[in-house]
């Protein structure tokens, strides 16, 4: 039963040193230790809840970044949703012709059409499958590069009086990680569309071959998922613990020798003209 608990945060050992010196553990500071153990709090709904703003975000810095690369992503996936109802529809077309009545030679012979319509489907799926890669490839680098001048163009509008707050630092030091997080929740939603449209054919091949195959469905997918969150807890787990983060550094946000606060300005660059805009 331990392994199916939630995983907890557990505290490492305090040293001898860091009692003498500091009088208790030694920790960092900065803004992303607020949310340092928030996965491990998250539960499944709690993530199904929030999933919906965190891919119409990403969806809408996709938007404005490469309309096209998420088109031919949206395609691409609806397509592999396609093949994969074919696909099972095939099998089912298959199956019924080798257990049906008659001679081996007959049954094989009846299976071929299907058979090479099979194979024909898979060829299909795994095409739509390298054009989405491709789509996503090109898409990711460009939301990361935009979430970035995001983040930059926010920073560089703030007085250079508010640097020398503890708290603004702390904001800019977890905003830090929204662009690779951007990245990454491309990759994210292309998986989800994935998975979600293949269940959608999945379920609709079920309902017109049985409909009581479709809460079958239902109990085979939602322990996998909730499986799935466990082990991604336990990972982050494992992966924090062995983890030691270095302090960031913020070469944007030191203030070069002999330089008063009205002549300092910080320019984010354009990804789309390559310039730094005035």
């Amino acid at each position: 039963m331990r392994l199916l608990k939630r995983p907890k945060p557990v505290e490492s050992a305090v040293s001898d040193s860091e009692r003498e010196l500091f009088g208790g553990p030694l920790r960092y500071d900065l803004g992303w230790t607020d949310h340092e153990w928030d996965f491990l709090e998250t539960s499944l709904l709690s993530a199904v809840r929030a999933m919906p703003r965190m891919v119409a975000g990403t969806l809408r810095l996709a938007w404005r970044t490469d309309r096209p690369a998420l088109l031919t992503v949206g395609v691409a996936e609806a397509g592999q949703g396609m093949t994969a109802a074919l696909g099972l529809l095939v099998v089912n077309s298959v199956l019924g012709s080798l257990l049906a009545d008659g001679s081996a030679a007959d049954r094989v012979s009846d299976a071929v059409p299907a058979l090479i319509a099979g194979a024909v489907v898979a060829v299909a799926g795994a095409l739509l499958a390298s054009w989405s890669t491709s789509a996503a490839g090109r898409l990711e680098p460009k939301v990361e590069r935009a979430a970035n001048e995001q983040y930059l163009h926010a920073a560089a509008r703030v007085e250079l009086e508010a640097i020398e707050d503890g708290e603004f630092r702390r904001l800019i030091d977890t905003a830090q990680h929204g662009p690779p997080s951007a990245r990454r929740m491309v990759g994210a939603c292309v998986a989800t569309m994935n998975g979600v449209i293949s269940l959608l054919a999945v379920g609709g091949v079920l309902t017109v071959l049985h409909p009581l195959l479709l809460p079958m469905l239902l109990l085979i997918a939602a322990p996998r998922g909730w499986g799935a969150m466990r082990v991604s807890q336990r990972r982050y787990l494992s992966v924090r613990r062995a983890r030691r983060p270095r302090p960031p550094g913020w070469p944007r946000t030191r203030r070069p020798p002999n330089c008063s606060p009205r002549r300092c300005r910080v320019w984010p660059r354009s990804s789309r003209t390559g310039r730094w805009p005035r």
